[in-house]
């Protein structure tokens, strides 16, 4: 009996030795000395295998076995703290990492995550990525993911500017989409970081960009921007606009004050900015010179056309007036047309008729061919014309050559009546 006595004395003696060379207290305080690794399940601990991305070939520091085998199991590892009330007081549980404490300077090693609630019993946590002492990404009691909020109120909401990149196959960051934020507004545009090139998409305050790849958006290829569309042109100033410069195409509004009841426009180089009392329009010059046109229409159904010559060399403002003042062509909502002078060019001029080997048509065969047909050879009848319309340049012909035929009438006949009256008169001089 002694002897075991003794023998559970040594033992107990042996163990406190031990693990007093590893375990001390100070106070409320019990600390390990141990530089090794705790294990447990097992009695060493597995090294990380070498060829690992992450910490190859690190011995972890603590390593925890869960189990042997094959079988359905579950496992967990808990921390609780024991609620005593169901005031609403903030707490906090989390795991905490710092690489360093060689200076006094601390959040920045900072890193960890951080379970919280500020609810009665600490109902509705929240959970937290901390870095630099500042949390990261938070996930809420809903499953709303926030990144750069603590306060997410979608699915997923991100505070501050983003970046989606791809793998670029020939090594670094590629192709991606950007949201950002700087002095100009902000940025919503995918770009190829690897080859710093734009791609086609880019949304910048109140514009939207469609260009094609390359180092600079400034001239994209289709812009949205305040409510004008654009196509060629960083700027458009109307509606739609088409090119820029003295190339440019727009078509808009044409509707207020001097332009009275006008509804939309076609501008070539001329585009119009503002409406109403504010309205000018943009023409733009080449250096040589700033021509333009325009054509609108109004509620009543007319059509306007408006050429605007050039008039320097420069770009030029004009107003709504300098253009109704410019109208020289217009199409009435009943079809009737006005202009200042048509000229109808013509292949061949009817002159022909007064060459000496023309055959001028015998009026027997007229009267004739107006007696069966009712209209004058190679004029088209009544009911063609009620059908098909007439061509104006044609007509013009046919009329101008019927002119010269009945001219040449006429002189045939002058000459007969000059013979009569010499006849006449000589046979009234024999009566005498």
């Amino acid at each position: 009996m002694n002897k075991l006595i003794l023998t559970g004395i040594f033992i107990t003696g042996t163990l406190n030795s031990v693990f007093a060379q590893q375990w001390t207290t100070n106070g409320d305080h019990i600390g390990n000395t141990n530089v090794g690794s705790v294990v447990i399940g097992s009695t060493s601990p597995a090294v990380i295998n070498s060829a690992a991305a992450l910490f190859p070939g690190v011995t972890p520091k603590l390593n925890i076995l869960t189990g042997q085998g094959t079988a359905p199991f579950s496992e967990v590892v808990t921390m609780y703290h024991q609620g005593v009330s169901v005031d609403a007081v903030p707490r906090q549980m989390g795991f905490l990492m710092k690489l360093s404490t060689e200076s006094t300077t601390e959040t920045s090693k900072m890193g960890g995550m951080i379970l919280e609630s500020s609810n009665g019993y600490g109902n509705n946590p929240s959970l937290s990525l901390v870095t630099g002492n500042a949390r990261r990404l938070s996930i809420d009691y809903y499953g709303n993911v926030g990144i750069g909020t603590t306060t997410p109120t979608a699915s997923l909401e991100v505070n501050g500017g983003g970046r989606f990149t791809g793998s670029n196959p020939l090594g670094g960051i590629g192709a991606g989409i950007e949201v950002y934020y700087n002095t100009n507004g902000g940025f919503f545009q995918t770009f190829d970081r690897a080859a710093s090139t734009f791609l086609p998409l880019s949304i910048q305050g109140s514009s939207i960009n469609f260009s094609n790849s390359g180092a600079s958006i400034s001239n994209p290829s289709l812009i949205i921007k305040g409510g004008n569309v654009g196509i060629g042109t960083p700027s458009p100033v109307s509606t739609f606009q088409a090119g820029n410069t003295f190339q440019k195409f727009s078509a808009g509004n044409a509707g207020g004050v001097n332009l009275n009841y006008g509804t939309s426009y076609m501008g070539f180089n001329a585009a119009r900015t503002g409406s109403g009392s504010t309205a000018s329009w943009i023409i733009d010059g080449d250096n040589s010179h700033n021509g333009a046109g325009v054509i609108y229409g109004d509620v009543s159904g007319n059509i306007y056309f408006a050429p605007l010559p050039s008039a320097g060399t420069s770009q030029r403002t004009l107003t709504d007036l300098d253009i109704k003042n410019s109208i020289t062509f217009r199409v009435a909502n009943d079809g009737v047309t006005y202009a200042k002078a048509i000229t109808v060019q013509i292949a061949v001029a009817p002159d022909y008729v007064f060459k000496k080997d023309y055959k001028l048509p015998r009026l027997n065969d007229v009267k004739q061919y107006i007696d069966q047909n009712q209209h004058l050879p190679e004029i088209p009848s009544a009911r063609e014309m009620e059908k098909d319309g007439m061509n104006v340049g044609e007509m013009n012909k046919l009329l101008l050559k019927k002119v010269e035929e009945l001219t040449l009438y006429m002189i045939e006949k002058d000459k007969q009546i000059n013979a009569l009256q010499k006849r006449v008169s000589s046979l009234e001089a024999h009566q005498k």
